[in-house]
C-alpha cells in the first residue's frame, strides 16, 4: 500500500496525491495494527504446548471442506486468549488467510502457529514426544 500510494501521489495531479496519500495512510494503519496485534498475540502463541494440540484444536473447528473459516479461527484464537478482542483476532484472521478465500489450510494453520511460537521464543514439542 506504502509503496503504491506513492506512486500515486508523485503523478502530478490533485485526484492522484489524494488518492496516493489515502493509499499510503491505509498502509501505515495496517502496518501499525501488525506491531501491536503481534505483541497482543503472544499469549495465544503461548498456548499450544504440543504439535498433538495444534492438531486436535484444528480439527475440533475445522468445517466441512477440512479447513478453519472466519468463524473456527476466531473461536480458537479467543479461545486461547479471552482478552482478545474480536477485532484484534479477525485481524489475525486477515493476515493468515493471505488468498482471501475466506479459509485457512492445515499447513497455513501450524506454519503461522510455529512462526509465531519461534518470534515470542517459545519452543515447540515434537509430534509423539513426551
Amino acid at each position: 500500500y506504502i509503496f503504491l500510494g506513492t506512486i500515486s501521489i508523485s503523478q502530478a495531479n490533485i485526484p492522484s496525491f489524494i488518492a496516493g496519500g489515502y493509499v499510503v495512510f491505509i498502509g501505515i494503519a495496517w502496518a501499525i495494527v501488525g506491531v501491536f496485534l503481534e505483541k497482543r498475540l503472544e499469549s495465544v502463541f503461548r498456548g499450544f504446548d504440543d504439535e498433538e494440540m495444534l492438531i486436535q484444536i484444528y480439527r475440533e473447528h475445522e468445517n466441512e471442506q477440512g479447513m478453519l473459516d472466519e468463524k473456527g479461527f476466531l473461536r480458537i484464537v479467543r479461545r486461547m486468549d479471552p482478552d482478545l478482542t474480536k477485532i484484534e483476532a479477525y485481524a489475525a484472521f486477515l493476515e493468515l488467510n493471505v488468498n482471501r478465500d475466506g479459509h485457512v489450510e492445515f499447513e497455513d494453520w501450524r506454519r503461522w502457529v510455529m512462526v509465531g511460537r519461534r518470534k515470542h521464543g517459545f519452543g515447540m514439542k515434537a509430534r509423539g514426544s513426551k
